[in-house]
């Protein structure tokens, strides 16, 4: 198992990161694994194994990228990549709640906000990024050319917000798989009860009906700082709503048949599940769908989850 082999020292621990680094160069979705080790590290035996772990890595990476590619860059995003991920295990490590530490990691949405900000001027900046893509569209000719002009206005204007809210679940997906490895290795069932129990507080629930009533009854769409909220929030009452399927199926004889289902409109309807998933994780923030399921359950099922 890829965690026992990571846990048995610093230098595996090392490796490992490191080769799913270079994984992710052809499969990108291995950079998950990547940051999951250097989260586990920090989870399991403190703040400054973790961090050593992930200054190890990226030396590493900053030589191999040298002799490779002729650039210490891979190095570089790595470490952008590492470093959410491990303040993040910080946070879990001493706080022991997961719906705490995934509400704070909203803040990382801010983090390509602040980018374009400084380095890009705004939607302008992505427009000229965007420059092949539209160039492409236009050699193709799948579109009449004021649609063209379109989709680039627009994509330049939520490009920063859709890159928030990647981060932030790249980071959350990655603070997951490490707390679930973390689970199987020293506490088995440990984290699916957390997750089973992942929920917004009211508090946020409040500002986030508001941001995303401004967005789409007051054209909020306008400033900055509302489309990235946007988007954050979105993901977040995603993986509540996940947490919700979950939960309420984890008592059920057919619950991983229908689990099955779920993750399989993810992969062929993706748009359409991720909207009904965030819904639904909306729905429950105000209404606690999960405690209305526990209630309508036999008396017999209704611990069925707690043996995880």
């Amino acid at each position: 198992m890829i965690a026992a082999f990571a846990m048995r020292g610093r230098l595996q621990a090392v490796v490992a990161a490191t080769l799913f680094v270079l994984l992710a160069l052809l499969f990108p979705p291995a950079v998950i694994a990547s940051t999951a080790i250097a989260a586990l590290v920090t989870l399991r035996l403190g703040v400054r194994p973790g961090l050593e772990v992930i200054l190890l890595s990226t030396l590493v990476l900053g030589v191999l990228g040298m002799g490779l590619f002729g650039t210490p860059s891979l190095a570089g995003v790595s470490l952008v990549v590492w470093l959410p991920v491990w303040v993040l295990a910080v946070v879990l490590r001493y706080s022991q709640s997961l719906s705490l530490t995934v509400q704070l990691a909203l803040l990382m949405g801010l983090v390509p906000l602040v980018l374009e900000f400084f380095f890009f001027s705004g939607p302008e900046g992505w427009g000229e990024l965007l420059g092949p893509l539209k160039e492409s569209l236009e050699k193709s000719q799948v579109l009449p050319p004021e649609q063209i002009a379109e989709v680039m206005a627009w994509l330049a204007l939520w490009l920063t917000a859709f890159m928030a809210g990647g981060l932030f679940l790249q980071t959350c997906l990655g603070l997951f798989l490490a707390r679930s490895w973390q689970a199987k290795l020293y506490n088995p069932g440990g984290f699916r009860e957390e997750f089973h129990a992942l929920r917004v507080s009211k508090p946020l629930t409040y500002s986030a009906t508001l941001l995303l009533l401004a967005l789409f009854l007051a054209g909020g769409d306008q400033w900055p700082l509302v489309r990235v909220a946007a988007v954050v929030l979105i993901v977040i009452f995603f993986l509540q709503g996940l947490a919700v399927m979950h939960s309420l199926l984890a008592a059920s004889k057919a619950g991983e048949g229908w689990m099955f289902g779920v993750y399989a409109l993810l992969l062929f309807a993706l748009p359409y599940m991720t909207m009904t998933l965030a819904a639904t994780g909306f729905v429950d923030a105000w209404w606690n769908l999960r405690k209305a399921g526990q209630k309508g359950r036999p008396n017999d099922a209704g611990n069925a989850g707690d043996d995880d």
